[in-house]
């Protein structure tokens, strides 16, 4: 870090930045639409810091310098391009919440943030996959639904042999006759 003059101040980001993508399996880029290129203070705004928290997930944004100073040396140097601008990060390691922290940038995205992309366990993808995610439903309503879909065709069975003999035995009767004069 010596070799690029950066400030002790700017050193102290770099190591919190390698901290966060070393030891985070999805680290979400967001540009920051409300922040004008000169303010070196760069916070996320607090209605979404609010959000983040409600879930437990933590979110933070550097100056690029310091964002470019990590990633040209790391391991992650491909997410180098997410990193051009005024740019946060959203950051966890539980895999679960991933949803969760799509929907709350989806829901602040049309006026203070955008998407960028962002790394999901060692993978780079980009904003499609973290907006397609944030319109999904909680975990419970997607297994609720599959159920729904697997459940489907086996109702027409369980109808089927609910019929009581007779009434089965008509029914077969029926399409044999159906069957022979085709």
């Amino acid at each position: 870090m010596a070799e690029l003059n950066l400030s002790l101040e700017q050193q102290w980001h770099v190591s919190n930045i390698k901290e966060i993508f070393e030891n985070n399996s999805t680290v979400v880029a967001i540009h920051m639409k409300y922040k004008k290129r000169e303010d070196y203070e760069q916070k996320l705004n607090w209605d979404l810091v609010d959000e983040l928290d409600k879930i437990g997930v933590s979110g933070n944004s550097y100056p690029s310098t310091c964002y470019k100073a990590y990633l040209r040396t790391s391991p992650f140097v491909h997410m180098l391009p997410l990193f051009q601008s005024i740019t946060g990060i959203v950051h966890t390691n539980d895999t679960d919440k991933v949803p969760e922290i799509c929907k709350i940038l989806l829901k602040f995205q049309p006026k203070k943030h955008l998407i960028l992309g962002g790394l999901m366990d060692g993978k780079m993808h980009g904003p499609s996959t973290f907006v397609e995610l944030g319109k999904l439903d909680s975990l419970e309503m997607e297994q609720a639904k599959l159920v729904g879909l697997l459940s489907q065709p086996g109702q027409g069975l369980v109808q089927t042999l609910s019929y009581t003999p007779a009434m089965l035995s008509l029914v077969l009767e029926k399409r044999d006759e159906g069957g022979e004069e085709s």
